[in-house]
C-alpha cells in the first residue's frame, strides 16, 4: 500500500487549512498508519490512507461556526490495532465520518472515490454524494469563511425544479466560483451576491441557497427564479 498526496488546495484553501484545528487524537504517524491498514487483512481503497494521513482530525468552521468535523479512524483504534468496519452498499465501499456536520442527522461517509456523501435510513439506504473530494468541501469552507466575516448570512433553502436549467440561467448572469463547484454542487457569484447549489442531504434533489447583507436582492432573484419556474415549492 503506497501512499500518495492528494490533489492540492487553492491558496485560499490552504491558507483556511492551516488556521483550522486538528485533534491529535484523530490521527497517527504515517509508519504506524500504513501498518495499521496493511494488518487490517482485508482490500481497502488507497484513497481512505491518503484521506486518514492528510485531514483525520480536522474540525473545519466558517468564522466562529462549526461546520463539518472529518474524523475517520483514531489513535486508539489504530494503536490497538481494532478491526476496521467498512460500509458495502451498491457495490461500494464506505468509511464513516465521525460526527460530520454537528446539526444535521445524517451520518457522513467517504466513499472508494474520496467523495463525501450521506447513507443509510435517512437517504432510504441510497448513497448521496455531496462532494466529489474533500478539497471541493475545504474550499466551500474557505469560502464561505469569507462570507461570514464579511457579515454575510444564509438565507432560507429553495428547492431546485432542474439543476441544469437553472445553473445555465445562472451561469448567463454570474460568475461561476471554481474551486467550490463540482458535478455535484455549484457555486455563483457577483459583486452582491453569492448563490449555491447543493444536494439535500436525504437525496431528493437539490437546493438553492443564498449569501448576501441585503434581503431585496435575495427576494428579487427568488421570485425571478419561482417565475421562470426554476424553483419549486416543495414543502
Amino acid at each position: 500500500m503506497k501512499h500518495m498526496k492528494l490533489p492540492q488546495l487553492t491558496e485560499r484553501g490552504e491558507n483556511y487549512l492551516r488556521k483550522q484545528k486538528r485533534y491529535g487524537k484523530w490521527f497517527d504517524s504515517e509508519e504506524t498508519t500504513i501498518e495499521y491498514f496493511l494488518n487490517q487483512q482485508i482490500d481497502i481503497p488507497d484513497v481512505f490512507l491518503d484521506l486518514q494521513l492528510q485531514y483525520s482530525g480536522y474540525e473545519f468552521s466558517c468564522h466562529r461556526k462549526h461546520n463539518f468535523s472529518f474524523f475517520l479512524i483514531s489513535k486508539g483504534q489504530i494503536a490497538g490495532n481494532k478491526p476496521l468496519q467498512l460500509t458495502r452498499a451498491n457495490n461500494e465501499r464506505l468509511l464513516e465520518i465521525n460526527e460530520g456536520y454537528a446539526t444535521a442527522q445524517f451520518t457522513f461517509y467517504v466513499n472508494s472515490q474520496g467523495e463525501i456523501c450521506t447513507y443509510g435510513c435517512e437517504t432510504n439506504s441510497t448513497i448521496v454524494p455531496l462532494y466529489s473530494s474533500i478539497d471541493v468541501l475545504i474550499e466551500e469552507c474557505a469560502y464561505k469563511d469569507l462570507l461570514y466575516r464579511r457579515e454575510i448570512a444564509d438565507f432560507s433553502h429553495h428547492h431546485v425544479a432542474d439543476k441544469t436549467k437553472l445553473c445555465k440561467y445562472l451561469s448567463a448572469q454570474y460568475k461561476k466560483v471554481m474551486p467550490c463547484s463540482d458535478k455535484y454542487a455549484t457555486w455563483f457569484e457577483n459583486n452582491q451576491i453569492s448563490i449555491q447549489i447543493a444536494p439535500w442531504y436525504g437525496g431528493e434533489g437539490y437546493y438553492l441557497c443564498t449569501y448576501c447583507t441585503d434581503r431585496n436582492i435575495i427576494d428579487t432573484l427568488i421570485n425571478q427564479l419561482y417565475g421562470l419556474e426554476l424553483l419549486v415549492n416543495n414543502f
